[in-house]
C-alpha cells in the first residue's frame, strides 16, 4: 500500500484543491446554477444481534415475504430475497420450512430466542447481520440478510460464531462422530465411555459428501444424521479440510453405502479399509514429510490432529454436541505436481468495502493457501444473471505476473500464500497503483484498455460480489476426468 507520508501529502493536496475550488464557487462571480441534490427517502441502517423472531407471511409461496425481529428492530424482509447462511442460500419460507422436525410441529424457525423448541434445551438463538434502508414512514426492509444458527457476540464487522479449538481425542468410525479435547482414545461418558473433558463434534454433511453416519445424537429420518441441514457444509468446496484446502474425512466401517465393491469397511478401532477415506493416504512424504500419497482420495483425520470448527451446539435425545458447517485440520498438507492428481486452495479470508463507501474508497483483501507451492492462481467475481440465473465469473485478481503477490516475506517453496490487497481511492485518483487493473494487465488480462482509468478501477470491484472463486493453475492442466472422490465413491 501507500507508505504513510506519500498518502497524507496526496490526501492534503487533493484537500486543497477541494478548498480552493469552493472558494471560487462560492464567488458572485461564478456564472451558472449547482443544481440542487434532493434529500435521500431512507437511510441505510446495519441490523446486527440475536434473532428474536422469524415469520413467514405465506408458507405456500417459496419466495414468500416475511419478518425478522432481530436485536430489537423488525425488519421487512421483501419477496424474493435469498438469505445467506454460512454455506448455503434459502429464501425465507425455506428456512423456515426447513427447521428441525421438533421445531416445524410447533411452528418455529428453530433460530430464534424466541423459539420453545430452543429454549427447552437451553439454546440461544441465533445471530442476524442485516444491511437495510430505513424509509421516511420508518419501516426497515431489508437489502441483504445473513443468518447463523448462534453466535458468541458481534463486532463491528458482523457477528461471531460459537467455536472449538484444540485436539482429536476420539473418533468413533462406526457412528461417524469425533471428541476434541477429551482423554486421549477414550469414549465419551454420554456414549458410554468415561471421558467427560471433552466436547462431541459431528460434522454437518447432510448429503453425504466426506462422512458417513448415525447413531449417538441422530435425529430419525434426518439426513446423515444432520441435525440441520440448513447449516451444512460446502459439499463442492470442502469446508472439512486441511489448511491448504486438501479435503478431509472420517473413515466409515459402513461397507454397504456408495462404490465399495472390495471394501470391508473401516476397522472399528484403527479406522483401516475403509477405501474411499484411506489411511494410507496419511503415510505423508517429502521434505516437510506433508504431502498427500494420492490426491484423488480424500484424506482422514486422525486423533492427535490439531483441529478448529465453527457451528452450533446441538441436543439430541439429551446429548449435548457441537454441529460444524466449517471444520480445519491444522495441518498444510502438499499435494504432487502432476496431471493426474488434483491440487486444492482455500480462502483464508476474503473481504470488501460496500456502498456506501464513507471512507472514499474500494478496498478489498484476498488471501489464499495452496496445497502445490509455486502454484499460480486466478481469482473470478461470480454474479447471478437477473434474466438467467446463471453464474457469470469476471476475472478479479491473478498472482501471474504479480512478483509481490506471492508468498509475502516467505521463502519460496514454504508458504503456499498468495494475498493481493486492492485500494481504489476516490480522493487519489487513476491510475491506481494499488487497483485491480494494474494486477490484471500484469497478469495478461486485457480487461482495462484505458491503462486503469477510474471508471475501469471500479467497475473491477463494484457491485461487490457474494462469491468470489479461486482456481489454480495446475487444475487447467489436469488430465480428463481426473477428481478426488467422495466417502461414496
Amino acid at each position: 500500500m501507500f507508505n504513510n507520508n506519500e498518502k497524507s501529502t496526496k490526501r492534503a493536496l487533493a484537500a486543497s484543491l477541494y478548498l480552493f475550488l469552493g472558494m471560487i464557487l462560492g464567488t458572485s462571480y461564478v456564472q451558472g446554477q449547482i443544481a440542487n441534490v434532493p434529500e435521500p427517502s431512507a437511510q441505510a441502517v446495519v441490523v446486527l444481534g440475536e434473532i428474536e423472531h422469524v415469520f413467514v407471511d405465506d408458507m405456500d409461496d417459496m419466495w414468500s415475504a416475511g419478518w425478522i425481529v432481530a436485536d430489537g428492530t423488525a425488519v421487512r424482509i421483501p419477496s424474493g430475497l435469498l438469505i445467506d447462511l454460512p454455506m448455503n442460500r434459502l429464501t425465507l419460507r425455506d428456512i423456515m420450512a426447513g427447521a428441525s422436525p421438533e421445531c416445524l410441529a410447533l411452528g418455529e424457525s428453530g433460530l430464534a430466542s424466541s423459539d420453545e423448541c430452543l429454549r427447552n434445551k437451553g439454546l440461544q438463538g441465533g445471530g442476524a447481520q442485516i444491511l437495510a434502508n430505513v424509509q421516511a414512514d420508518g419501516q426497515v426492509i431489508a437489502g441483504d440478510v445473513f443468518l447463523n444458527k448462534s453466535m458468541t457476540g458481534n463486532v463491528a464487522g458482523g457477528i461471531v460464531p460459537p467455536t472449538v479449538g484444540g485436539y482429536v481425542s476420539y473418533i468413533d468410525f462406526e457412528q461417524g462422530y469425533f471428541v476434541v479435547n477429551g482423554e486421549m482414545g477414550v469414549r465419551p461418558a454420554a456414549d458410554g465411555g468415561t471421558d467427560r473433558k471433552g466436547v462431541i463434534c459431528r460434522i454437518n454433511d447432510p448429503d453425504m459428501v466426506q462422512t458417513i453416519q448415525n447413531g449417538l445424537g441422530c435425529i430419525p429420518g434426518m439426513p446423515n444424521c444432520s441435525a440441520d441441514p440448513r447449516f451444512t457444509i460446502d459439499p463442492g468446496s470442502y469446508s472439512f479440510s486441511f489448511t491448504t484446502g486438501v479435503p478431509s474425512c472420517i473413515p466409515s466401517t459402513n461397507n454397504t453405502l456408495g462404490d465399495r465393491d472390495d471394501d470391508d469397511g473401516a476397522n472399528v478401532v484403527t479406522g483401516e479399509g475403509d477405501e474411499l477415506c484411506p489411511m494410507w493416504n496419511r503415510a505423508f512424504t517429502g521434505s516437510l514429510n506433508r504431502t498427500v500419497p494420492d490426491s484423488r482420495r480424500f484424506v482422514p483425520m486422525v486423533m492427535g490432529d490439531p483441529v478448529s470448527l465453527e457451528g452450533n451446539f446441538e441436543v439430541v435425545d439429551g446429548v449435548r454436541f457441537f454441529s460444524a458447517y466449517a471444520a480445519s485440520v491444522q495441518l498444510g498438507l502438499k499435494t504432487k505436481r502432476q496431471n493426474n492428481q488434483p491440487d486444492f486452495m482455500s480462502w483464508d479470508e476474503v473481504e470488501c468495502d460496500v456502498p456506501p463507501f464513507d471512507n472514499a474508497r474500494i478496498k478489498s483483501l484476498a488471501i489464499s493457501f495452496t496445497s502445490i507451492d509455486d502454484i499460480h492462481i486466478d481469482a473470478f467475481r461470480l454474479h447471478i444473471d437477473p434474466e438467467t440465473g446463471e453464474g457469470i465469473e469476471y476475472i478479479w485478481g491473478t498472482s501471474l505476473g504479480n512478483l509481490g503477490a506471492r508468498f509475502n516475506g516467505i521463502a519460496p517453496n514454504a508458504g503456499h500464500i498468495t494475498k493481493f490487497g486492492y485500494d481504489v481511492d476516490f480522493l487519489l485518483g487513476a491510475p491506481s497503483a494499488h487497483g485491480p487493473c494494474l494486477n490484471l494487465i500484469n497478469g495478461g488480462h486485457n480487461v482495462c484498455p484505458q491503462g486503469g482509468t477510474m471508471e475501469e478501477e471500479v467497475a473491477l470491484m463494484a457491485p461487490a460480489a457474494r462469491e468470489v472463486i479461486g482456481r489454480t493453475h495446475h487444475s487447467y492442466t489436469l488430465n480428463p476426468g481426473v477428481f478426488p472422490l467422495d466417502i461414496l465413491g
